[in-house]
């Protein structure tokens, strides 16, 4: 074991750790500057989710990004995670968003993405060089350890006309 900091410039594949710590820091900013824009009214609006408000889809939008250093972990133990049939998957995803998105506020949003973004980097950081090449599916989809990152900077985008619409 070393006390050497990983190498910022570690090749993976079309990617490197630095070209992944930007992406991730971009992403930041444009959730932040959503995140800017909510208030107590706009906060409990429909959103262009049918299904979710503006503080559902931001919280939503944080617990996926909260499970990068679960995500990471199975893909260490050679596991993923099961996925549903979209018919059991979507409104169980509606309703369990629903649920665990209570605790978020336009008051501390902010506070719990840059916890999110804070344990990203950390897991980015001790990711060693033979990791890289680990994957796995999630919920039906296949990732391989440098998506687990950028899956989230897509969820945001998809996200982002939906609290958008509300706010």
């Amino acid at each position: 074991m070393t006390d050497r900091a990983p190498s910022t410039t570690t090749t993976t594949g079309q990617h490197s750790r630095e070209q992944i710590r930007q992406e991730l820091e971009e992403t930041r900013n444009l959730f932040l500057g959503l995140a800017s824009q909510t208030t107590h009214e706009n906060w409990n609006n429909q959103s262009g989710n049918p299904a979710w408000t503006v503080g559902q889809v931001m919280g939503h939008v944080i617990m996926i990004f909260s499970a990068i250093p679960w995500k990471m972990e199975r893909l260490r133990k050679g596991k993923g995670a099961p996925g549903l049939p979209k018919f059991l998957f979507d409104p169980l995803n509606a309703m369990s968003t629903r649920r665990a998105t209570r605790k978020y506020t336009p008051d501390n949003v902010r506070s719990f993405y840059d916890d999110a973004h804070q344990k990203a980097l950390e897991t980015l950081d001790g990711i060693q060089e033979h990791e890289w090449e680990l994957s796995a599916k999630f919920f039906g989809v296949h990732q391989d350890t440098a998506e687990l990152f950028h899956y989230h900077t897509k969820h945001v985008r998809e996200h982002e006309p939906d609290i958008r619409a509300g706010i």
